[in-house]
């Protein structure tokens, strides 16, 4: 039988990793074929660094209701004039996708801080937001 503490490894694990695929797929988006502004990657990367730093917040305390985000959009409405906005939208679009498929993620991670259902070690957390970082 599995215990809480296998549990927790096994979907932390499972839900990690498919937050490091997704970020590759970002990590793709550098391609030429794509446009995009400093604005946007710094939207995204910040956004990815709050997320983790909130997601933390939930294995430091008691656990309360799930509050993190859903999806993610971008918020500045930065253009590329000088380059065909196509690749600028496709850019984005992608991005906005990929993106919240991380934070849908990120929200089930922090799902497993509920101790009456999973138990963890400060070791085990660390363990995971070093990989996150």
């Amino acid at each position: 039988m599995e215990t809480r503490n296998d549990k927790f490894r096994r979907l932390s694990e499972l839900r990690l990793s498919r937050i490091f695929q997704n970020m590759n797929l970002i990590a793709n988006l550098s391609a030429p074929k794509y446009t995009y502004t400093n604005d946007d990657i710094e939207e995204l990367f910040n956004t990815y660094q709050k997320l983790g730093v909130t997601a933390r917040e939930y294995f430091n305390g008691p656990t309360r209701y799930n509050e993190m985000p859903s999806s993610f959009e971008f918020t500045n409405s930065s253009t590329e004039p000088s380059k065909p906005q196509i690749n600028h939208e496709r850019f984005r679009r992608l991005a906005e996708n990929r993106m919240s498929r991380v934070v849908r993620d990120l929200r089930l991670l922090c799902n497993l801080s509920d101790k009456s259902n999973y138990s963890y070690s400060d070791d085990e957390i660390n363990e995971l937001f070093n990989a996150y970082s």
